[in-house]
């Protein structure tokens, strides 16, 4: 998918190691991006609930929400078919 559509895919382990070694938003714009978006989901019922349980994982998914957030992101939300919030979306636009 991220080959076809020319998307990059990264997951928060994998972003939290870059995170401290990169400006992300200049790195991933030297690479083309025009955008960057976070998905989080509003509750547990993440893929692998060994790590949604884990307060370390929890603390930096909503740390990262916050730094997109606070760098002007807007915010979407992501409903199930009952109308209820499922997953925050951020978009953030690069330039």
């Amino acid at each position: 998918w991220g080959i076809y559509y020319q998307k990059i895919v990264i997951s928060n382990a994998d972003l939290a190691l870059l995170l401290p070694q990169v400006d992300i938003r200049q790195y991933f714009k030297e690479f083309g991006a025009r955008n960057l978006y976070y998905i989080i989901g509003r509750d547990k019922f993440l893929f692998d609930e060994s790590l949604a349980n884990n307060p370390e994982n929890q603390k930096f998914s909503l740390g990262l929400a916050q730094l997109f957030a606070e760098s002007g992101a807007k915010k979407a939300m992501v409903k199930d078919r009952l109308g209820d919030a499922v997953f925050d979306v951020y978009k953030l636009k690069l330039n």
